[in-house]
């Protein structure tokens, strides 16, 4: 289980991994939005930044083997900590300062502490 905090430009970004799936939670002006990568919104022109072989193809497309390719990066990572640092270090690329990043029993230690119920809507 990993919980990391991100901001940028007032905007709270919190994601959570729970058994292998990421989940986005998007918090703007008093409203969250919580997404898998599948609900993630994404931008053509930074899929052919992150993925320039990409270019050319259609947007859906384009969405489609990005989408893959990060599912499949995800689960390459053979401990939490690589993950966590792989998904704060391309955060960070994308403008998004760390507040906070924690993993397995930190997660639950913090959880018990501030009162916070696990689990995914």
């Amino acid at each position: 289980m990993i919980h990391i905090e991100m901001l940028k430009e007032g905007q709270q970004l919190v994601i959570d991994v729970i058994k292998g799936e990421v989940w986005f939670n998007t918090f703007v002006g008093g409203r969250i939005m919580r997404n898998t990568i599948d609900g993630v919104q994404m931008l053509p022109a930074d899929l052919v930044r992150e993925f320039p072989d990409l270019e050319g193809k259609s947007y859906s497309e384009m969405r489609k083997e990005a989408i893959r390719r990060f599912k499949e990066k995800v689960m390459s990572f053979s401990s939490e900590k690589d993950l966590m640092d792989y998904l704060v270090s391309d955060l960070e690329k994308g403008g998004y300062s760390l507040v906070r990043a924690l993993s397995g029993s930190e997660v639950l230690a913090y959880a018990r502490k501030h009162g916070v119920k696990l689990g995914v809507a």
